[in-house]
């Protein structure tokens, strides 16, 4: 690991052609320094109607396996994407509240469906793992065919992001639990290089320039595990606690301009081994202490900012009867709400979409699940 992350040497060696060049790690870790990652969630999001107050949960149908992906697109819609229970990817998109029927994308995958908007130009990728245990992409938006990515066996659901210009890259634990990256040049995919680490969980990804950004699992020893991509000397760090499920990161730099300070901040939660949810903010420049969000809940709890009026920071869990959990903290005050039971009976973590409102203006979304019936339900957010 310590030789694939070294720079290269900037100089021949006497007696030898050229010199050693980087390797594909190296490589794209510069990259990263050099060029902007382009930010998902981006903030010109489309603009939704302002929503009533959450009162219940309605069904979009579908049979699907896991849990619901969802991305926001212009001119005020949003898709979710889902693996049917054919293990073929399914699309079903919204346009002013009103919904179209289900597309079938094909695919054959054996994952949840990994997704990354960006909306300058409306483009939007997606990756899977496939039921050949590879990685699988398509340039949804662009009518591409479905296409393995690499030679590498990975676990889990890997997880895509964009630079500026546009080219992807994915992020994906490999079968040696090591996590490994490859990117587009040109829309061209590169080879696959590792980052290293040991990871027990699937991964998620903070994609900033912020030092606090970067990869995030758990670890052998069940602590939180952090590669900070975008440091000058990128290893792996533990972030501590003892974890039961994987993390879930929220980078919540969509935020209207009365809410800027909200764009210092990457959230981070975990379930612990007492159930209850475990949160640690990255805040400016430095990580801040865990946080207990209490509860007794199940499964991988989810992070993500709420604004309205005010900033304020969400988690979502599964209760021991598999209904939806709820409880928001609002850092300028300290302040943290009771646990509000939303209902339902979900079976796979749960999936915020969170969307400019008209009125009063701040983000609002939705929450997506699957039901004990195999379809998709939602409820405001």
């Amino acid at each position: 690991m310590a030789t694939a992350l070294m720079a290269a040497t900037a100089y021949l060696t006497p007696g030898t052609a050229s010199a050693e060049p980087p390797s594909p790690t190296q490589t794209l870790l510069d990259r990263m320094k050099k060029e902007q990652p382009k930010l998902s969630n981006a903030p010109n999001r489309p603009t939704m109607p302002a929503r009533p107050k959450r009162s219940t949960f309605w069904s979009l149908g579908g049979q699907i396996v896991g849990p619901v992906s969802t991305v926001m697109r212009q001119p005020a819609g949003r898709s979710i994407f889902v693996r049917g229970t054919d293990n073929g990817v399914h699309h079903r998109f919204s346009t002013n509240d009103k919904w179209g029927p289900w597309e079938n994308l094909g695919g054959q995958i054996s994952s949840a469906v990994a997704v990354d908007s960006y909306f300058d130009s409306e483009k939007l990728d997606l990756a899977a793992r496939g039921t050949d245990g590879y990685v699988w992409f398509k340039a949804h938006a662009a009518g591409g065919p479905w296409e393995k990515v690499g030679d590498l066996s990975i676990q889990g659901a890997p997880v895509i992001r964009h630079f500026a210009n546009g080219d992807a890259i994915i992020f994906a634990r490999g079968t040696d639990n090591a996590v490994w990256i490859i990117a587009q040049y040109e829309r061209q995919w590169q080879v696959w290089g590792s980052l290293g680490g040991t990871v027990t969980s699937d991964i998620d990804v903070g994609w900033t320039s912020k030092v606090g950004s970067g990869v995030f699992a758990r670890g052998t020893g069940n602590q939180l595990m952090h590669f900070p991509l975008f440091a000058p000397e990128p290893a792996w760090v533990s972030l501590g606690q003892t974890l039961a499920s994987a993390p879930s990161v929220s980078v919540p730099h969509a935020s209207p301009p009365s809410f800027a300070n909200a764009e210092n901040r990457i959230d981070v939660v975990a379930r612990g081994t007492d159930n209850t949810v475990r949160y640690r903010p990255f805040v400016d420049t430095a990580w801040r202490p865990w946080m207990s969000i209490g509860g007794d809940t199940r499964g991988q709890p989810v992070v993500y900012p709420r604004e309205i009026f005010y900033f304020e920071v969400a988690f979502l869990a599964l209760g021991p009867s598999t209904n939806l959990l709820l409880r928001t903290y609002r850092p300028d005050n300290n302040q943290l709400s009771a646990w509000e039971d939303l209902g339902g009976k979900t079976t796979a973590r749960p999936t915020p979409q969170i969307f400019l409102t008209g009125n009063p203006a701040g983000l609002s979304g939705e929450i997506y699940v699957r039901g004990t019936d195999g379809a998709v339900w939602a409820t405001f957010a």
